[in-house]
C-alpha cells in the first residue's frame, strides 16, 4: 500500500482536472512525481507547477546551469526521484557523466563543474 495514493483522473474534482490538464498541456506533457500527489490540493499544485515551469523552461539560465542546480540540490537532499529524472536531461544538456557527479558531490556540500559559474554567486 502506498503512503499517499495519487488522485486518479477518473476520480478528480473539476478543479483537480483543470490543474491536471494545465500540467499535461504545458511543457512537461504529463503529470508525474510530486504533482500526482499535489493534485490533492489543486491550488498548491497549480502554483508549484507554474513556479517549476518558469524555473525549468522559462528562466534565462542555460540548460547546463539549470541541470547542475537541480542535481546539486537533489544530491544535497538525497532526492532520489529528482536525481533519476534529471540525470538524462543533464547529460543531454552537456554535463559529464553521473559517475563523476557522485564522486564530486558529497552530501556535506555542493560541488561545481569548473566550466560553469558558481550559482550562489549570481544575484
Amino acid at each position: 500500500m502506498s503512503r499517499n495514493n495519487p488522485v486518479e483522473p477518473g476520480q478528480m474534482t473539476e478543479e483537480q482536472r483543470r490543474v491536471y490538464d494545465e500540467i499535461v498541456q504545458g511543457p512537461r506533457g504529463r503529470v508525474q512525481g510530486p504533482f500526482r500527489v499535489l493534485l490533492k490540493s489543486p491550488e498548491a499544485a497549480s502554483r508549484m507547477q507554474r513556479v517549476g515551469e518558469y524555473l525549468r523552461f522559462g528562466s534565462i539560465l542555460s540548460a547546463r546551469i539549470r541541470m547542475l542546480a537541480v542535481l546539486v540540490t537533489a544530491r544535497a537532499w538525497t532526492a532520489q526521484y529528482e536525481w533519476q529524472v534529471h540525470v538524462p536531461q543533464a547529460l543531454e544538456a552537456g554535463l559529464d557523466g553521473p559517475s563523476s557527479w557522485r564522486s564530486r558531490a558529497p552530501r556535506s556540500g555542493p560541488v561545481w563543474e569548473p566550466s560553469l559559474p558558481r550559482l550562489r554567486d549570481k544575484r
